[in-house]
């Protein structure tokens, strides 16, 4: 921490260099960081990778995964859903929600969903607007990559899926009648 940092943690202290952290970057971007671990430098980040790096990180590991089932296409779908907000396309909600109920319900690899969304582009161009609930899931981007055990963390990736299907069961039927009336 250089000279400069410690004089602005001086000046207000760890709770409110966290407080402006949070509200500068977002909750998820310092999501896991604690007060103590707060040392702002310019320009005064946590020591944590925001969700691209994360994201680009697992999709990394994904893409260079050897199994058949192309398990990248489950962290597109769930990435997109927990990012999304108000400005998001509802083809991405949509798309993503389908790619996870198509794996949750119906055991679709990631190589079947990527085909299944190609088959439904050739048909709808209008998607309804998909209710973001709040919690869109009880496991995350971060949860995932703290597992380092390969087997592991495809497992977590499939329970990622999980969590977020469970946390649109609001929207569940709605999701099974677009994905029947485009396949």
């Amino acid at each position: 921490m250089n000279e400069r940092s410690e004089t602005f943690l001086e000046q207000i202290g760890k709770k409110k260099a966290f407080m402006i952290l949070k509200q500068a970057l977002g909750k998820d971007a310092i999501q896991g960081c604690r007060r103590n671990e707060v040392k702002p430098t310019i320009p005064y980040i946590c020591l944590r990778m925001n969700l691209d790096d994360q994201y680009n990180e697992l999709a990394y590991y994904t893409l260079s995964h050897k199994g058949k089932d192309f398990i990248h296409q489950h962290i597109v779908d769930a990435f997109a859903i927990q990012t999304a907000n108000e400005h998001t396309k509802p083809i991405k909600i949509t798309y993503a929600l389908i790619g996870i109920y198509l794996h949750i319900e119906k055991g679709y690899t990631g190589k079947q969903v990527q085909v299944a969304h190609v088959e439904m582009s050739k048909k709808s161009k209008v998607f309804p607007k998909i209710i973001l609930p709040t919690n869109r899931g009880e496991i995350s981007i971060a949860d995932v990559l703290k597992i380092t055990d390969a087997e592991e963390r495809d497992k977590l990736i499939h329970g990622w899926c999980e969590s977020i299907w469970k946390a649109f069961a609001s929207q569940q039927e709605l999701i099974k009648d677009i994905t029947e009336s485009l396949l």
